[in-house]
């Protein structure tokens, strides 16, 4: 009965922390494609959007040129 019941506050407990899986295009993130615009900090934002979800979900990218530019020190 114990074991049921901790079982029970387990699985109960880790319910609200699943995430469901989602989609978003990188434009949401604020890139352009436009071949001009520098993408990097769309592609930034959307890193760390799906890393803060455990990578749960999928990125499309969308027809467009990306420019990144940025420095490696």
């Amino acid at each position: 009965m114990k074991t049921f019941l901790l079982s029970l506050f387990i699985f109960t407990s880790t319910i609200g922390y699943s995430q469901a899986f989602i989609t978003r295009d990188i434009k949401s993130f604020g890139a352009k494609g436009n071949g001009r615009t520098n993408d990097h900090e769309a592609f930034r934002k959307a890193a760390a959007f799906f890393n803060a979800r455990g990578g749960n979900g999928k990125l499309v990218i969308s027809k467009g040129t990306y420019i990144f530019t940025f420095w490696c020190l």
